[in-house]
């Protein structure tokens, strides 16, 4: 099991760095001005299980839980819109940001139901450091990974500043207080 989870964050993280060397071509570079979660829109689409934004676009609930101005707050790096993200566990929603620059991004998932057997599975035989006051118990990994659980509520938070003398430890604990504060 954790020789799988490492795999499926080393290729979580390769996504998310392969991401920020792409970028879209309408993109013009100026990040929105970032409204409050609670402000998104999300509906269901015309099947009526994926949600979607104003304009239709199939979106992870994960990606209205933080604006992007807290994000490139907390990461020093102006970032664009979130986009669904592949989740480490398939029940769990995901999204990822990517700076506009291509210097940082940003990786969360969010388990709503069953987080806590999650979590006590996961963590056996893992390199971790506990991390205290935040959530009932979380952990940092050694690949930069942050791992919170609150009730039955599982928060993964992991930014990627390769270039940043940014605090990733603090970066992630500050945005999985806001995402722990949004969802329960």
């Amino acid at each position: 099991m954790t020789i799988a989870r490492i795999l499926a964050l080393s290729l979580a993280a390769l996504a998310l760095l392969l991401a920020a060397c792409g970028g879209d071509d309408d993109d013009d570079g100026d990040a929105p001005a970032g409204t409050a979660p609670a402000a998104v829109e999300v509906t269901a689409d015309d099947d009526g299980d994926d949600p979607t934004n104003d304009n239709g676009d199939v979106i992870s609930e994960a990606c209205t839980l933080l604006t992007t101005d807290e994000i490139s707050s907390a990461l020093g790096g102006n970032v664009g819109e979130g986009a669904p993200g592949l989740p480490i566990n398939p029940a769990a929603s995901a999204c990822q940001w990517t700076s506009t620059d291509s210097t940082v991004s940003l990786f969360i998932e969010v388990l709503s139901e069953g987080g806590r057997d999650w979590f006590e599975n996961v963590q056996p035989g893992r390199e971790t450091e506990p991390v205290e006051g935040i959530g009932d118990e979380a952990t940092f990994d050694t690949i930069g990974v942050l791992e919170v659980i609150q009730g039955d509520v599982m928060v993964t938070v992991q930014p990627i500043l390769p270039l940043s003398e940014v605090d990733d430890r603090q970066a992630a604990i500050s945005l999985a207080e806001l995402v722990l504060q949004r969802v329960n």
